[in-house]
C-alpha cells in the first residue's frame, strides 16, 4: 500500500514532488479509504488521478516508479551506466543526483525507503521502519567521495549471532557502485543466510509483488500462464472483456510451429533471444512480436523441448455455434489495451497490487474508462488494491466517481519545470462543483495553452 511518492530532479522534475495519498477533509465516497488501525494507524487513499497537459510531466511520475522498480528487481549489470536522466535545463540540476523515496505499508509494516543516483553511482540509500510516531534506521548507505567508498549503518535488525552481521556487512561492502543495496540482497540470495531482516526482504517483497507499472507500450504478462493452468481463468477473462463489448467469446493458447518462430529472429529484440536460450526446465517467457502478436515459450520438466504457444481470442460465428481464433494484431487497438489491462486489473480486485498505469485512456472510449474506475473501487470494497492512473479524460473528474482528494494536476511552466498539486489545495470546492467544467476553463492549471488563429495562420503564410 503506498502511502506516499516524491520525485526529485528526475526529468522535467527538477524540485521535490510528493503524490500523496492521505486522505483530505473531505466525507464522499468513503469506500475509497482504507481505514487505518489501532492507536497509530494512517488513512490511506485507494487511488489517485493525475491530469496534466501534453508534455506537462506527468508521465515522470510514473516513469520514476518504473525506474525504481527495475532498479530494485533487476539490479545493474557490472560496468552499466544508471539509466536515469537529471534535470537538463539548470547546470546545477544537470549535475545533480536523482532522488526518489517511497513511504508504503508491506506486510503489515509501514516502511519508508529511497535513494539518490547518478548515472555513475548511488549517491545514498536508506530504509527506515515507522511506528509510533517515531522513524527506526534499518540501514543507511551513504558514498563518500573522498574515500570512493561506501558507509553503511545497519539499525533495526535482530542478528541471530555475530557471523550474520558480518555477512551483511561483506555483502554492502561489495554491493557495487552503481548497485542498490536491495538488489544486491535479492542477487546474493541473502535470505538463506541471515534472519531478523524482515523489513528489508518486505521492502523487497513490495516492489516485487505488489507494485505494477503499465505504460502505454508495455504488456502486463502472465495471463498466458494463467489460462493454460486453469481454464476457469479464460472464462473470466474473457467474460470481462465481453463486459466492454469487444465481441470476444473466449481467450485460448494455441500450440505453434516454434521453428517458424525462431526464423523470425531477426525482427526480434537480441535480449528476447538471449532470454530463450537461457529458459530453464519449467520456465515460461513471455514475448511480444514486431506485429503485436504474443507467445509464451515454455521448457518442459521432463526434457529440454521448447514449446510456442500464441495468444488467441475467440469469436463465435454469426450464423452457428462455429469458433474462428483470431491474432491479436486482428483486434482494434483497444481491444489490445484492454487486454493489457484487464488481467491486472483482476488481479488489483481481487487481491493487493499498487498499480501505475500511464495513459489509462490510450485508445479507449470514455464509457470504458469511466467502468474501470467504477469497477475498481466498486466490485470488490474488501480490495487491499490501489490504482493511480495518468490521463486526459475529463469525464472522469465527476465527484459522484471519484473523490477531490483523489485529483492531482500536472503543471509545468515557461522553465519547463514541472509541478503537481491537488485539487485539494484550492478552496473551496463544494460537492456540488463542476470539476470537469472549471477545468477544461483553466481554473485549475494543468491544460495546453493553445496559441491563436492568428499564430496559425502566420505559420501556414510563412
Amino acid at each position: 500500500m503506498l502511502i506516499r511518492l516524491s520525485v526529485e530532479n528526475f526529468r522535467s522534475i527538477k524540485d521535490r514532488v510528493e503524490l500523496s495519498l492521505i486522505p483530505g477533509k473531505t466525507q464522499r465516497l468513503e469506500n475509497h479509504v482504507f481505514k487505518g488501525t489501532g492507536k497509530n494507524g494512517l488513512d490511506v487513499l485507494k487511488g489517485a488521478i493525475i491530469y496534466g497537459a501534453n508534455a506537462s510531466g506527468k508521465s515522470n511520475l510514473v516513469k520514476a516508479v518504473l525506474l525504481a522498480r527495475n532498479l530494485v528487481k533487476k539490479g545493474t549489470r557490472a560496468n552499466q551506466s544508471i539509466s536515469v536522466t537529471p534535470f537538463k535545463l539548470n547546470t546545477v540540476s544537470n549535475n545533480s543526483p536523482t532522488r526518489i523515496e517511497f513511504e508504503f505499508r508491506s506486510k503489515g509494516m509501514q516502511l519508508a525507503y529511497g535513494f539518490s543516483i547518478t548515472s555513475l553511482h548511488v549517491v545514498e540509500e536508506w530504509l527506515f521502519l515507522i511506528g509510533k510516531g517515531k522513524e527506526e534506521v534499518v540501514f543507511e548507505r551513504v558514498f563518500d567521495i573522498d574515500s570512493n567508498k561506501y558507509k553503511t549503518t545497519f539499525g533495526k535488525i535482530k542478528f541471530k549471532n555475530n557471523e550474520e552481521k558480518q555477512f551483511l556487512n561483506f555483502v554492502a561492502k561489495g554491493t557495487r557502485h552503481n548497485q542498490l543495496f536491495l538488489a544486491e540482497v535479492i542477487e546474493r540470495e541473502v535470505k538463506e543466510n541471515v534472519s531478523g531482516i524482515d523489513s528489508i526482504m518486505n521492502a523487497i517483497y513490495w516492489f516485487d509483488k505488489i507494485l505494477t507499472v503499465i505504460t502505454p507500450k508495455s504488456r502486463y504478462h502472465g495471463i498466458e500462464a494463467k489460462i493454460q493452468k486453469n481454464q476457469d481463468k479464460s472464462i473470466h477473462y474473457a467474460n470481462y472483456l465481453n463486459h466492454f463489448d469487444t465481441g470476444i467469446n473466449g481467450i485460448d493458447l494455441v500450440e505453434s510451429d516454434f521453428e517458424q518462430f525462431s526464423g523470425q529472429g531477426d525482427r526480434l529484440k537480441q535480449d528476447s533471444i538471449e532470454k530463450i536460450k537461457a529458459l530453464k526446465e519449467g520456465e515460461n517467457l513471455f514475448i511480444n512480436a514486431p506485429d503485436s502478436s504474443r507467445y509464451m515459450i515454455c521448457k518442459s520438466d521432463d526434457d529440454d523441448d521448447l514449446k510456442l504457444f500464441k495468444l488467441v481470442t475467440q469469436h463465435r460465428h454469426i450464423d452457428s455455434d462455429q469458433i474462428s481464433y483470431f491474432d491479436l494484431n486482428e483486434e482494434s487497438d483497444g481491444t489490445q489495451r484492454l487486454m493489457d489491462l484487464i488481467p491486472g486489473f483482476i488481479d488489483a480486485i481481487e487481491g493487493e497490487k499498487v498499480f501505475f498505469i500511464d495513459e489509462l485512456d490510450r485508445s479507449l472510449h470514455p464509457v470504458i474508462s469511466r467502468t474501470i474506475i467504477d469497477d475498481f473501487f466498486n466490485k470488490n470494497p474488501a480490495s487491499k488494491s490501489q490504482l493511480i492512473v495518468t490521463t486526459h479524460e475529463a469525464s472522469l473528474l465527476d465527484q459522484d466517481i471519484i473523490r477531490k482528494d483523489e485529483i492531482w494536476f500536472v503543471e509545468k511552466n515557461k522553465d519547463g519545470v514541472s509541478t503537481a498539486y491537488s485539487l485539494e489545495e484550492f478552496k473551496p470546492v463544494r460537492f456540488d462543483t463542476d470539476i470537469q467544467k472549471g477545468y477544461l476553463n483553466g481554473r485549475y492549471g494543468a491544460i495546453p495553452f493553445i496559441r491563436g488563429a492568428q499564430h496559425v495562420a502566420d505559420f501556414l503564410n510563412e
